[in-house]
């Protein structure tokens, strides 16, 4: 009994807070960011309710776009250690406007192209949360400026999503 006591009594002062999981991410993302959604690689690696990390397959509602979206997903409770993490997460190619939202702590964004593909990455934190969202999209001659403007919108919609769906 009282080890349940205590159990209950620390729960709130974790600084590791429940994060939802990519099943729940991928059942949410139609309706907040449209088209139709899968988990392509799931989180072999998930220990504990406070971490995500998976691989997203996507299509476009208008099919023009399909892709993947790799996510990284943690609950953290101090604000300089969520600052850190974005920080110090790569994000390869040119800066690109970031997430902007007024309730983030910190976002940073970049874009890259490689090859016939385009990359968009975002990595962002809201109390008590941060994530890091990689969207890639292959290209057909005359669409990279498209896919460049819908990956970063998307991975955008996708880092909301992961930072303010509620932990099942």
């Amino acid at each position: 009994m009282l080890l349940v006591v205590v159990l209950l009594w620390w729960k709130p002062f974790d600084e590791h807070p429940d994060v939802p999981s990519c099943d729940s991410l991928a059942k949410a993302l139609p309706s907040a960011a449209g088209g139709t959604w899968g988990i392509s690689e799931p989180d072999t690696t998930h220990l504990t309710q406070s971490s995500t990390r998976c691989t997203l397959a996507f299509t476009s509602t208008d099919q023009r776009f399909s892709g993947t979206t790799t996510v990284l997903l943690t609950g953290d409770t101090r604000p300089e250690q969520l600052r850190s993490e974005v920080q110090a997460a790569p994000c390869n190619g040119a800066a690109a406007p970031p997430a902007g939202e007024a309730d983030y702590v910190t976002s940073r964004a970049c874009t890259e192209q490689i090859g016939d593909n385009v990359r968009a990455a975002v990595i962002a934190a809201k109390h008590p949360r941060w994530t890091r969202i990689v969207v890639e999209v292959p290209t057909r001659p005359g669409t990279v400026e498209d896919a460049v403007t819908f990956s970063q919108n998307l991975a955008r919609t996708v880092a909301h999503q992961c930072l303010t769906l509620p932990a099942e």
